[in-house]
């Protein structure tokens, strides 16, 4: 019998500003928008030839999306055609794969991290307007940076790496600000409250940590989950977390870390979970290359959605001989 196709991963899930739409992205060449509510598709985009890192908003309802061979194009909305590849090559390019990006408060920055595995994390900012490299910090951390965040007032950088450490930086001039202690793992995963003075993070030594953005130290450490904790996101104004890990499940945490909500299991290791600005909807993309959206409320699951591409067509069947 023929093998089934490969399944590719569904790695990074975006709501916009306004919770209309959600971006998705993975081991596949194509960012797609779906609609928000329900996950119906919106539009697609495959620009770019290779398996995509991330997917974040920008600015004038842009786009934007971060390749593993590490170019970052601007997708622009519509007619969804390519804008702008940034650090692909030249001065300015990324030394290796684009793990994690962000857009500014304002919508006019675009933060990249990366880093060459075992060498180096380096942290990249760039100006949306024209695709110029306006902050470049290349040994912003000791391994590669998998997780990066600006601050709710854009001053400040946030970043997590396979080096361990959480790290914040001033936007302004790349000094370094803090480094933040105490995982024992990579870091795959933060964010930060919107008061900008707590920063919540997930990593591979299963756990969710709360700090001190100012201190750096350590106000919580969240028990052990029994997977991976690969993503964090505050909902709204609130203490509440919302924790995606390698366990399946997607979780909200209370400000004492206790579980008030686990959302169904999906049939895939959870590599990216988001909540739209209100915490109405919740959404987790998987390893089996499918995305699921809750009621962030009752819990109840909304929909199943399979981005464009994410899981190719069965072989056709062979033909006798």
């Amino acid at each position: 019998a023929a093998a089934a196709a490969a399944v590719r991963p569904l790695r990074h899930l975006a709501f916009s500003a306004d919770g209309r739409h959600l971006a998705c992205a993975g081991d596949f060449p194509a960012a797609q928008l779906c609609d928000g509510d329900t996950g119906l598709p919106v539009a697609s985009f495959a620009g770019q030839t290779g398996p995509l890192a991330g997917v974040a908003f920008a600015a004038g309802g842009r786009v934007v999306s971060a390749a593993a061979d590490a170019a970052v194009g601007f997708v622009i909305d519509p007619p969804w055609e390519l804008e702008r590849v940034v650090g692909g090559a030249g001065a300015d390019a990324i030394a290796d794969r684009a793990m994690a990006l962000d857009v500014s408060p304002d919508g006019t920055l675009l933060l990249v991290g990366g880093g060459v595995p075992s060498r180096s994390g380096e942290l990249a900012v760039f100006r949306i307007a024209d695709g110029t490299r306006v902050l470049h910090l290349p040994e912003a951390h000791d391994d590669a940076v998998f997780a990066a965040r600006f601050s709710p007032d854009g001053r400040r950088i946030a970043s997590g790496g396979a080096d361990k450490y959480l790290r914040t930086f001033d936007l302004a001039d790349g000094r370094a600000l803090r480094r933040f202690e105490g995982h024992t793992n990579y870091v795959l995963g933060l964010a930060w409250k919107t008061d900008g003075q707590t920063i919540a993070s997930g990593g591979a030594d299963n756990v969710v940590k709360v700090w001190d953005a100012e201190t750096g130290d350590q106000r919580l450490s969240i028990p052990p989950f029994a997977r991976h904790v690969t993503s964090v996101r505050y909902v709204g104004d609130s203490d509440t977390l919302l924790a995606g890990c390698g366990d399946r499940v997607v979780r909200l945490l209370n400000g004492g870390g206790g579980v008030t909500r686990a959302f169904s299991a999906l049939d895939g290791w959870v590599h990216s979970a988001d909540v739209s600005p209100g915490g109405d909807v919740v959404v987790a993309g998987a390893a089996d290359g499918t995305a699921r959206l809750w009621n962030g409320t009752t819990g109840a699951t909304l929909a199943d959605i399979v981005p464009d591409g994410a899981s190719p067509p069965p072989p056709a069947a062979a033909s006798g001989r």
